[in-house]
């Protein structure tokens, strides 16, 4: 493997482009500050997850249970509205079917 020319100017050549070795200094150090506080945010992140999630939960908290109310509270909500949705298309579909072919609207509102 052949080392990268240094020239008498500070210059180094990589790939056949001129990079004066300050720059290349600054830019490591910015690429490595940049890297280490991405790194340590990555870490401490990860961390506090560790500890939401090792962390014991309580089974019989207040909160707990008051969701559980309100979840029993919308099933039976929404037990009720299917029930009632199906006795709409029940009375809709009755309805449909006592309509004679042929028969116009001002027909059937004399008859009613």
């Amino acid at each position: 493997m052949n080392p990268l020319p240094v020239f008498a100017d500070n210059t180094l050549t990589i790939g056949g482009v001129a990079v004066s070795t300050e720059l290349l200094v600054v830019l490591i150090a910015i690429v490595l500050a940049v890297g280490s506080r991405l790194v340590r945010t990555l870490t401490v992140h990860q961390q506090k997850m560790a500890e939401i999630f090792n962390r014991p939960q309580p089974q019989n908290s207040q909160e707990v249970q008051a969701m559980r109310q309100e979840l029993e509270l919308l099933k039976s909500t929404v037990s009720q509205q299917a029930l009632l949705i199906e006795s709409l298309t029940t009375q809709q579909r009755q309805l449909a079917e006592s309509v004679k072919p042929g028969e116009g609207l001002a027909q059937r509102l004399k008859t009613e």
